[in-house]
Formats: structure tokens, sequence, C-alpha cells
């Protein structure tokens, strides 16, 4: 039997980590040739293996580098060691004409909940519910490379729903960032916010502010002669008005 183009996987459970296919060249000058490997990241030192393989009379079995043979069923899983922090083992398919052995590389490596995301981003959700390709990182400690796959920018403030009472949006608010995924008046409002002018700013406007001016805010960052109906109980126009009136 010839079992070189056998169909055929190779996985940690999700919790563990994942597998990768690649090609792995072998040999050299003339005779070098490509071949199927894997590359596997694992959050645990003894994850769970398994391979995937459909055809009858095969015989799967994965090889340390110490020596240590472990056969694979199809689909079950499988707890083979990782000795140290990366290491190279081989998987070999027996029963045809001859073994084709297929390399593997594995390599211990963090998970995405214990990096620490750069200022203005959070980490992305969900990173400590499996150790998925999208969860964990390249190396044994999160890096650079990992910010994007990890990490998640953070709301900016035009998320805010609303400023507090006598605040108003800052004009640069577009490009100022929430402390999280989502913004809320309790923890971002210093950011996103800043006090608006009183009614009492605008006794130029009135003949009479109104007796509650103090309380009472414009809708811009200082009050203007378009707030007077807002601040005034009388404005300058309705007293000359009625002076006019009178006279």
């Amino acid at each position: 039997l010839d079992f070189s183009h056998i169909g055929l996987s190779l996985g940690l459970s999700q919790r563990d980590g994942y597998c990768a296919m690649r090609g792995v060249e072998v040999g050299g000058g003339g005779e070098a040739e490509m071949q199927r490997g894997f590359v596997c990241r694992s959050v645990v030192a003894t994850p769970h293996w398994m391979a995937m393989f459909h055809t009858a009379g095969a015989k799967v079995v994965l090889h340390t580098e110490s020596g240590q043979s472990y056969p694979m069923r199809a689909g079950l899983q499988t707890q083979v060691p990782i000795p140290g922090h990366e290491a190279k083992f081989t998987l070999e398919v027996q029963g045809g004409q001859r073994p084709i052995k297929h390399p593997v590389e594995v390599f211990r490596v963090a998970q995405c909940s214990t990096m620490q995301c750069p200022a203005n981003m959070s980490p992305r959700p969900g990173q400590d519910a499996l150790a998925q390709r999208g969860h964990i990182c390249f190396g044994l400690t999160c890096g650079e490379r990992d910010v994007q796959h990890c990490c998640e920018e953070n709301a900016r403030c035009t998320a805010l729903t609303a400023c507090p009472a006598g605040q108003l949006f800052r004009t640069d608010a577009a490009n100022l960032f929430c402390s999280g995924l989502e913004c809320s008046e309790a923890s971002d409002a210093a950011t996103c916010c800043g006090q608006a002018e009183s009614c009492d700013k605008a006794a130029r406007f009135c003949d009479t502010l109104r007796t509650n001016a103090a309380h009472l805010f414009c809708p811009g960052k200082a009050c203007t002669e378009q707030d007077a109906e807002r601040c005034c109980s009388v404005t300058k126009a309705e007293a000359e008005r009625a002076k006019a009136a009178k006279e």
C-alpha cells in the first residue's frame, strides 16, 4: 500500500492550543523535496494531541526526540508531554510500502490573557475561554507581534452616550479613547467631557437673569446671545422693546 498521499491532519485540543500544516524542505542539493509537516503551539506542558486519518491499514505514531513513541488512534486524544519550551517530533504513518514521516515542531506559548496591551487598547473578549489560535501568543511570552490578535482598540469618546449634566463633549472627542472597549459615564466622563458654561455667565445678554441661572448650562463651551432665551427671564432685547413701547 502507498500511504504517501494519505489524508492526514494533526491537532491539539482547543483548550491546549493548535497545529497548522506547513511545507518543510527535506534533503539538500538536487534531492531536496517539500514534505508535509506541522507546527503546533500549546499553552500547557502536556497537551492532548489528535490525529485524523481515514485510511484502512494505516498506523500513525507520534515519536518524540527522546525516542518515546505514542500510537495515535484516529479521532481520539492522546496526551504527549513537551520537553522544555520547544521540541521536534515526528509523525509517522506505518503499514504501507514504506513509512511516511512528517516533521512536527511544537512550542510552549503564553495565552493572550497574560499580555499587557498597549495604551488605548484592551484584551479582546473571550481570551480566558479556549486557547484557540486567536487567543494565544506566538512565543513563551506575549510580544509586539501578538498585539493585533490579542488586543483591540478601545472605544472612542464619541461612543459615550452623553456627558453628565453641565458638561459637553470635548471638541477632539473623536480622537480620545475611553478606558475600555465600551465607554461609560462613570469611567470616561473626565476624559471625554468638559465643563459647560453656566447661564449666570450670560448676564451681558439679559436684563434679568433667571433665578436658577447658575444651574442652567449653555449648549456650547461659552454662552452666546443665542442662549438668551435659555438664561434670561427678561432679555435685553425684550426690555428695550418694552421701554420703546412706553415712550
